[in-house]
């Protein structure tokens, strides 16, 4: 085989080297005419938008109220189909309930729980809208009315203090959102009292932050035995073993 002219090489080097350069330059001039587009039609949009007030001022009402809507939505169903509750093992929870019909008696709960050999544990719970009274500041608030195992249950700890230890027993965990906004966050807020409708409770615990109850995205405000409100009905939560 003839060796090549080195002449010819240099000749391939430099179109190679003169392609190279021209495809850059088409893609810097194609890179500036796409920006002198975007500049053009954002002053023809702003044009447009000082020209007619009204019509701007909707346009961004509409986009706020979309994007809001679409956070909302989503939201609500990250935090019932898409993130775990804030408890040890969530996966191994199941609820029990009677659906439309009246709840479970405690009665029941306390059967349950004695015989049960398919469940690890069985905790009691009814949620409602109550009232949460401090010092004579009284506000609406989401309660929960609970079995002293709950916690251990759900596998909760509080942030300091305790969960009470008796169905009966006067006391009551508030959540960290209502230790921070009605006891500025005091480390003496052990052993205040709050009232609920006619009940008096004693604080002796409160919640973690990233727990807020079995209600969720409605977060619970505080838990109380549920003995202390309720005698014949509750849902009940447990654990499969």
């Amino acid at each position: 085989m003839a060796p090549s002219d080195p002449s010819d090489d240099h000749v391939r080097f430099r179109q190679a080297v003169g392609s190279l350069l021209l495809g850059r330059e088409s893609a810097a001039a194609w890179a500036s005419r796409r920006f002198d587009e975007v500049l053009q039609d954002l002053r023809y949009g702003w044009r447009g938008l000082r020209r007619s007030p009204g019509v701007t001022f909707v346009a961004v009402l509409m986009l706020a109220f979309g994007i809001g809507a679409t956070t909302a939505i989503f939201s609500l169903v990250n935090a019932l189909l898409l993130r775990p509750m804030p408890v040890v093992e969530p996966d191994r929870l199941i609820r029990i309930t009677r659906g439309q019909e009246a709840p479970l008696s405690l009665p029941v709960y306390r059967e349950v729980s004695s015989g049960t050999r398919a469940l690890s544990a069985v905790a009691a719970t009814l949620p409602m809208q109550s009232d949460l009274d401090v010092d004579g500041d009284s506000h609406f608030a989401a309660a929960e009315f609970v079995t002293a195992n709950y916690a251990d249950v759900l596998g909760v700890r509080v942030s300091f203090g305790r969960w009470f230890v008796d169905d009966r027993e006067r006391a009551a965990v508030i959540s960290d959102a209502v230790w921070e906004r009605q006891f500025a966050g005091s480390p003496h807020v052990l052993g205040r009292v709050i009232r609920s409708g006619t009940d008096a409770y004693t604080v002796v615990g409160v919640a973690p932050h990233e727990f807020s109850g079995v209600r969720a995205p409605m977060r619970t405000d505080f838990w109380a035995p549920i003995e202390t409100r309720f005698h014949a009905t509750t849902e009940l939560e447990w654990r499969r073993i």
